[in-house]
């Protein structure tokens, strides 16, 4: 079986048509342009790529799969809602505008299923995914499986009520460690960063937890996706 996955993003439509064991037949990119284009532009860029995808690589009958930031419905063909971002993103019909069944999922929920499946988690059967970005986002494997629980929201640790009189996020939960204006340091999360992250003095490649106050907590290091730079993090007391 062949798979074509593509994910929205709101800077890059990026895609691949790949085997179901991971080889990759080809990949391709396009800018989103939707501050600058509307939705026509970044909408007909997925049609135009799944149908380049097609025609250069006639395999037969490709499934498609669809990333995007957002909470999907139940039934994982729309995204259901994702206020204030890429706009005509809520609720549109991928499976009729490209004409076959398109399989959806929130980008961080995606992410943890490519690892699952042919990356770091793999032949894992519970695993925890943390994606640090714009916001913290992140996912949940129970028994092999992706739990995707309320609202499609399960994993989401950036959603998670910090301050019940702060201003709301995206999801409308009151100040979420995912909005920036609601982290001051005095009410922020025990590992948000103070202010905000900032770079360490010499850069290691790696996620630093530094002690707070009284110095308490012990230092943590883990490896950073980047080997260019690190990033200081420091626990509120």
């Amino acid at each position: 079986m062949t798979a074509i996955g593509i994910d929205l993003g709101g800077t890059w439509i990026k895609a691949v048509l790949m085997d179901e064991d991971g080889s990759i037949h080809h990949q391709t990119y396009h800018p989103t342009h939707a501050d600058r284009l509307g939705e026509d532009h970044w909408k007909e860029a997925i049609a135009e790529t799944v149908k380049e995808l097609k025609e250069q690589f006639p395999l037969p009958h490709p499934v498609i799969g669809l990333s995007a930031p957002g909470l999907p419905n139940p039934s994982n063909d729309v995204i259901a809602f994702m206020p204030g971002r890429l706009a005509g993103l809520e609720n549109f019909q991928w499976s009729k505008f490209l004409g076959q069944p398109v399989h959806v999922l929130n980008d961080a929920h995606a992410a943890l299923m490519a690892e699952a499946r042919f990356g770091v988690a793999k032949n894992i059967r519970n695993a925890l995914m943390f994606t640090l970005g714009t916001g913290v986002g992140g996912g949940i494997l129970i028994d092999g499986k992706l739990y995707q629980g309320l609202f499609q929201k399960a994993g989401h640790v950036g959603h998670i009520t910090v301050d019940a009189s702060g201003e709301r996020d995206i999801v409308v939960r009151r100040a979420a460690s995912k909005t920036p204006s609601a982290m001051p340091p005095s009410r922020s999360a025990p590992w948000a960063a103070t202010k905000r992250p900032t770079r360490c003095s010499k850069p290691t490649g790696r996620v630093t937890i530094l002690p707070a106050g009284s110095g308490s907590i012990p230092s943590r290091n883990w490896p950073s996706a980047s080997p260019r730079w690190s990033t200081c993090f420091r626990p509120t007391s």
